[in-house]
């Protein structure tokens, strides 16, 4: 008997909802599905389909159809080469799988693993809130405080990742569009200027410090309403001073004196705060004893000693025992500056001496021109000698001096003659103390 050549053909059951396994179930489709085939010619090369009630469409592409074989009956042999089918899932999205379709979920529920349970989901059905990497099924959705369901985690100091949103608490960073937060945390973040109806951001607080309970004002102020008092030079940040602290002409001397000392202290204390776990910060200096009595004979209008000045530091010295950190720190400010006054003393009366020298020569130069008056009114101020710089390239010698307003025009004298015959003779520069 001769062997007869079957038709070969390659069959494709993707399109199949069911799963077949094993020879007996190929052979029961297709023992199903050939009698549709029955009295039709096959060509090599195409594609067909069949239709398969319930259970989707099985196509088959035809290799070679043998001549003897060029309609199909009952009894046509078929050879199947191949079958393509859907790749096994062996982790299914639960949600596909409750709806009777299997798709790879390649994420996990995290609230479901920390209830021991494993709940795979796709990527149309898996929940990611924006901020975080955690996935969660739909039902576990985080909600936000409102009930809501969560659409991102707040990275504010308040929430730190750890409390979701909606999106109607969303408040965007300034000048970002890219960082969100919770109102909380933005307005801790972004505090508002104190006062009233400045929408700036509050930026920088005041550093007026309460006396009795050594607590800093705090006030929030943005750049343009605060008030920098210049303590530290004209080159740094000044203590800032919110507008009920602004006037510190109110305050005593010594009263004066411990705001510099405690606001210079908190500003330690916050800079450590702030470098915690990564070295101690620059230390910070109080002003020179000149500085503090510029600062006093602007505010007063009248000479200070830097000798009367010192000990109102000094007392401040005695707070290193002390338990609570701002004395402990206006102590150590006051122990670490203590030797640059004490040279700082020294070198005062050294001038001092010098000054009083030229002084008396200028209130006798006076007197020899008859200007009794002035120089009788004349007070001794400050003595200083400058150093050579490009713009000066000689040094020279200040002499300051306290004098009525009434009597100056005698002192300088038609044209300046008075005041430039007595600085060529005696070769210093004679100037007027600010707030005589």
């Amino acid at each position: 008997m001769t062997a007869t050549t079957a038709i070969e053909v390659v069959l494709d059951l993707r399109g199949f909802t069911e799963r077949l396994s094993g020879p007996a179930e190929f052979l029961a489709l297709w023992d199903e599905l050939t009698p549709a085939l029955v009295g039709h010619s096959l060509i090599a090369g195409r594609t067909h389909k069949l239709e398969c009630p319930k259970k989707g469409q099985l196509r088959f592409t035809v290799i070679s159809v043998p001549p003897e074989h060029a309609v199909i009956s009952l009894e046509t042999p078929f050879a199947v080469h191949s079958v393509l089918e859907q790749p096994v899932v062996l982790h299914a999205c639960a949600v596909c799988l409750a709806n009777n379709t299997r798709v790879y979920g390649p994420f996990i529920c995290a609230q479901c693993s920390w209830e021991k349970k494993k709940t795979r989901l796709c990527d149309r059905h898996v929940v990611i809130i924006e901020g975080g990497m955690q996935t969660f099924c739909p039902d576990h959705q985080p909600r936000a405080r409102s009930g809501e369901p969560a659409v991102f985690w707040c990275p504010g100091p308040l929430c730190r990742k750890e409390q979701a949103w909606s999106e109607k608490d969303r408040v965007r960073r300034p000048q970002d569009t890219d960082t969100w937060y919770c109102r909380g945390c933005y307005d801790k973040l972004y505090p508002r200027c104190s006062l009233a109806g400045c929408r700036n951001t509050g930026y920088i607080r005041c550093e007026h410090v309460d006396p009795g309970t050594l607590q800093a004002c705090g006030q929030r102020l943005c750049n343009v309403h605060v008030q920098n008092w210049q303590v530290y030079g004209p080159h740094k940040i000044g203590l800032a001073r919110c507008d009920a602290h602004r006037l510190v002409k109110s305050l005593a001397d010594d009263q004066m004196i411990f705001q510099i000392v405690a606001g210079t202290a908190n500003r330690q204390l916050g800079l450590e705060a702030r470098r915690q776990g990564r070295g101690r910060p620059a230390a910070l200096y109080l002003p020179t004893l000149n500085s503090i009595r510029h600062i006093l004979l602007h505010a007063r209008q009248r000479p200070y000693d830097i000798q009367v000045i010192y000990p109102w530091f000094r007392r401040f010295a005695d707070l290193a025992g002390k338990s609570m950190p701002l004395p402990r720190a206006m102590a150590q400010l006051v122990h670490g500056r203590d030797a640059n006054w004490k040279e700082e003393l020294r070198r005062a009366q050294e001038k001092g001496q010098i000054g009083l020298q030229y002084f008396e020569k200028v209130k006798a130069e006076y007197r020899a021109i008859r200007l009794d008056q002035v120089a009788d009114a004349l007070r001794f101020s400050d003595y200083r000698e400058t150093r050579p710089t490009p713009d000066k390239p000689e040094s020279q010698k200040l002499l300051f001096v306290y004098l009525d307003e009434k009597l100056r025009g005698l002192f300088i004298g038609k044209d300046g003659k008075n005041r430039n015959q007595v600085q060529e003779r005696l070769g210093i520069r004679v100037n007027f103390e600010k707030g005589s």
